[in-house]
């Protein structure tokens, strides 16, 4: 009878034993509750100094934009246009008859001088032996047949004879064409650039809007008539004309 109460004892606290490992092995495991364990986050600290959970970099926050992968080069970021690619050149300066460039001046309106005086345009040119030169100064129109100026009956102008600093001839005119003596008029003026003397003379305008670049080719006569200079232009584009300049004294 004892020995069967110690026998029983001996078992129960065994039973116990058992029983409270297989509970302290449960506890321990976690896999024991049928759920599954979540990985563990890894700590990553970003260049900037922020911890982050997710265990991957951040990208940069510099601003910075990383090249084009399309073999594109990127534009210039001074401000600087690119040169033309075409080819195309820069318009040339106004030329001469010869290809010569021609003088930089200033476009400025001529005016009639106090001696200027009304004169009829005459039928037919006069005859002229070429040569001599033009001497600079103020001139009056004092005689014309068709061309520029006798498209009327009646002119008169004005010139200004001057060289430039680089020793260019110049000649800025205002001349009235009109019907009678007393009209108002037409006006033409410009300035143009003198060349050559005798049989190779050339006239280009340069400011005049509606004849810029426009050259005529003739002749220059220069003499002196009763003590002041006098020349006379001759051009056979247009057949007669002739214009007559005599100097204020």
């Amino acid at each position: 009878m004892n020995t069967r109460k110690a026998l029983a004892l001996t078992l129960a606290v065994v039973g116990a034993v058992l029983a409270g490992g297989a509970a302290a092995c449960v506890g321990d495991d976690p896999q024991s509750s049928g759920a599954d364990a979540a990985p563990s986050a890894t700590t990553t600290t970003t260049p900037t100094g922020t911890t982050t959970s997710t265990g991957t970099a951040p990208p940069p926050t510099d601003g910075a934009t990383p090249p084009p992968t399309d073999g594109a080069t990127p534009p210039p970021t001074d401000g600087a246009t690119p040169p033309p690619t075409d080819g195309a050149t820069p318009p040339d300066a106004t030329v001469d008859a010869g290809g010569d460039a021609a003088p930089s001046i200033a476009c400025v309106a001529g005016t009639l001088s106090s001696s200027a005086f009304v004169t009829r345009c005459q039928a037919n040119p006069s005859a002229v032996s070429p040569g001599g030169t033009i001497v600079p100064g103020v001139y009056n129109l004092t005689g014309a047949t068709r061309g520029l100026y006798c498209t009327s009956t009646y002119i008169i102008g004005s010139a200004e004879v001057f060289t430039t600093p680089g020793g260019d001839l110049m000649m800025r005119t205002l001349v009235f064409k009109r019907a009678a003596p007393g009209d108002v008029g037409v006006k033409v003026q410009g300035t143009s650039w003198l060349r050559g003397t005798g049989t190779s003379f050339s006239r280009v305008e340069m400011c005049d809007p509606g004849r810029v670049g426009e050259t005529d080719l003739g002749s220059l006569q220069s003499t002196v008539v009763n003590g002041a200079p006098v020349f006379t232009l001759t051009f056979p584009r247009s057949p007669g004309a002739q214009e007559e300049w005599t100097k204020v004294p």
